[in-house]
């Protein structure tokens, strides 16, 4: 009888940042052809946000790089008229980088949560998410999900078991939906995926939408194209998340 193998997660980390090295180079060369040579202009915003896209995908692969970055204040790397981005070193000396994305949208915190919980419909408004599926209830605050990010080829699909809680101010009507991936065997903290998202009520009637994400990522890239990339995605992200929470399912009926 055949013993099965250990997965090396070290050796796995070694084969995603030759890819992504090597990725970045020709994306980030690709990405300056073509905004000098693109036909028209929705050719180039069609691919730029493609290769975009894959170059954010890379940079969420864990890392174990040592760095001795220290912890800053929150930069802003973009500013539209709807969404303001954010990022900034994590704590801690990791190789990880914070992102803040922030929004307001005229639903109340509740109708948000509805949307955050509604995991058979999380592929039509999260971007590269493959799958989500509840594994286990521990209470009504507190649960597990199984949350499958779709990678661009030649990577496998990242599968994550999150815990997520969901946390109230009844003062203020605040709530917080946050979330932290449960380490594997062999997986280090560095490696961890974790952010949240927080509700706050407005008195103009909208609700802030704040949504915080702490991913590793195996190199730096040039300051002009992590800034891109982190921009383009997260301003996204807000506006698929509004657009979703905008549907009548999700209306809050108190």
């Amino acid at each position: 009888m055949i013993k099965p193998q250990k997965f090396n997660w070290a050796l796995q980390l070694r084969f995603r940042n030759a890819i992504y090295n090597a990725t970045l180079i020709f994306l980030s060369r690709t990405i300056k052809i073509i905004e000098t040579y693109s036909a028209t202009n929705i050719m180039k915003k069609n691919i730029h946000q493609y290769l975009i896209f894959i170059l954010f995908s890379l940079t969420c692969i864990p890392s174990q790089g040592d760095t001795t970055a220290q912890p800053e204040e929150w930069a802003l790397v973009s500013d539209t008229e709807i969404v303001k981005v954010y990022t900034k070193s994590a704590p801690n000396g990791s190789s990880a980088r914070q992102i803040k994305s922030v929004i307001n949208v005229p639903q109340s915190p509740e109708s948000l949560l509805k949307l955050m919980v509604d995991y058979p419909n999380a592929t039509s408004w999260r971007q590269r998410t493959k799958g989500m599926n509840l594994v286990k209830t521990i209470d009504e605050n507190n649960w597990f999900v199984n949350y499958v990010t779709d990678l661009p080829w030649p990577l496998p699909d990242r599968v994550e078991l999150l815990k997520c809680e969901v946390s109230r101010v009844p003062a203020t009507g605040k709530i917080i939906y946050a979330f932290e991936a449960t380490a594997k065997e062999g997986q280090s903290a560095e490696e961890m995926l974790e952010g949240d998202y927080t509700f706050v009520p407005l008195d103009n009637g909208l609700t802030e939408v704040t949504y915080r994400v702490t991913i590793n990522t195996p190199v730096t890239a040039p300051a002009w194209l992590e800034n891109t990339l982190i921009g383009d995605a997260f301003v996204t992200q807000m506006e698929l998340l509004r657009n979703a929470v905008a549907l009548p399912q999700y209306a809050d009926l108190h």
